[in-house]
């Protein structure tokens, strides 16, 4: 359910992102295109991050041993 919901989101932020750069830059703005970019980068970011910080590590069996 959190990557639907991070997706939802990414998307939804992207669709602006999108539109503002579009319309600073005179790009014709693509919602598709914004849409699964950010998608893409959201969902990547959600994975990555966490599994190369470190901070991903189950604790519970830590905790329950002490």
């Amino acid at each position: 359910m959190r990557y639907i919901t991070a997706a939802v989101w990414c998307a939804l932020f992207g669709e602006i992102i999108g539109y503002l750069v579009g319309q600073m830059t005179g790009v014709d703005f693509q919602p598709g295109t914004s849409a699964l970019v950010t998608v893409i980068v959201g969902e990547a970011a959600l994975i990555m991050v966490p599994a190369l910080s470190g901070s991903a590590k189950d604790t519970t069996e830590a905790e329950a041993s002490k």
